[in-house]
């Protein structure tokens, strides 16, 4: 590629990405602390930009040369958001979650795909209980904070500016249409992860496992429901809603689909007006994000494929959501009934 070709790519990546609604020589200007006239002759290509205009659009727009240029087939830009104790707090990470989804819940026309190893992040926010078990065994378990270093679960923490920002996420992913697979480890993965908290001594009370299934049941419950409608709601908002959606809307906000083999880091991937974006998770937790659109065009015909190779468990196919989602609810008990026996185990009733 030419150095003259460089400029105008930078220009039309960042026109079709503008923060403001001013005119955007007005922006441009304003983000490189230039006239007008200075602008347009950057935008004619009869001035380059200098090194500290190029980082300053970069910083400020939020990406990196190599994505515009697109010169490599095999190397690609991410982002990355790494949650380190000592600089990059847990809050600071749900601050980012929470304006990635207000982001895309603003644009027109946003679509999520979502591949699901996992409780989708977005619908552990329906039960405040299981997000504060998720949340605590990540900052200890899988992040290994050292602050929890000594720590023990205990129900019923509460924290005014985590429960805020979870809101505030919620609301965003209940705005934007969703196709999601879920697979066996969905609902798997949380049951582990009980099971283990319970089995090392983790929990202050181990009978707080017993509470976290029940938990557990309520939220499969509300995933079912959401499925049935083919739309995402608050579980305290489930009946209005219920009484609202005819089961005639062809309004598909949320479809989701079961696969038996699927299992694979949670990925992903949305599609808005102007831009593609692909989201990956790093050890369960750390977001890895980009913007190529080769990356994502690929990205969404596995998910495809895997999607025609699924059952549909959303609105219109009771039995197999019904077989689904009593598959799950059939392990909560089961587990369930190995925790009731370990807990009788250790003397205590």
């Amino acid at each position: 590629m030419k150095k003259s070709d460089i400029q105008p790519l930078v220009f039309d990546w960042i026109r079709k990405r503008q923060v403001t609604d001013e005119p955007f020589v007005h922006e441009l200007g304003d983000v490189l602390e230039l006239s007008t006239d200075s602008v347009y002759r950057r935008l004619r290509g009869e001035t380059a930009l200098n090194l500290y205009e190029i980082e300053r659009i970069t910083e400020v727009y939020d990406f990196s040369l190599d994505e515009v240029m697109g010169t490599s087939a095999t190397r690609l830009a991410f982002n990355y958001k790494p949650i380190r104790e000592e600089s990059f707090h847990f809050i600071d990470y749900l601050k980012y979650i929470d304006n990635m989804m207000s982001t895309i819940a603003a644009t027109s026309n946003p679509r999520m795909y979502y591949m699901a190893n996992d409780i989708p992040f977005f619908q552990l926010m329906n039960s405040p209980l299981i997000a504060s078990f998720k949340l605590f065994f990540w900052q200890k378990t899988i992040l290994d904070f050292k602050a929890y270093k000594h720590l023990k679960f205990k129900l019923f923490e509460k924290n005014d500016a985590i429960n805020e920002l979870s809101r505030s996420i919620r609301k965003s992913y209940f705005e934007i249409p969703s196709v999601e697979i879920y697979s066996p480890q969905t609902i798997g993965t949380t049951l582990r992860q009980i099971e283990y908290y319970l089995y090392t001594g983790h929990f202050e009370d181990l009978k707080a496992s017993l509470l976290l299934c029940d938990a557990l049941d309520q939220l499969v419950e509300h995933l079912r429901n959401q499925c049935e409608y083919g739309h995402k709601n608050s579980i305290k908002n489930m009946d209005a809603m219920e009484a609202e959606i005819s089961m005639d809307d062809e309004q598909d906000m949320y479809k989701v689909y079961f696969n038996d083999i699927l299992y694979t880091d949670a990925t992903i991937l949305v599609k808005m007006e102007n831009q593609k974006v692909s989201y990956l998770t790093n050890n369960g937790l750390n977001v890895l994000s980009t913007k190529d659109e080769g990356f994502f065009d690929n990205s969404i015909r596995t998910f495809e494929i895997l999607r025609r190779k699924s059952t549909n468990i959303s609105k219109g196919a009771d039995r197999d959501r019904n077989r689904t989602f009593n598959t799950f609810l059939e392990r909560i008990d089961k587990a369930r009934s190995q925790f009731k026996l370990y807990i009788k185990s250790q003397g205590i009733e």
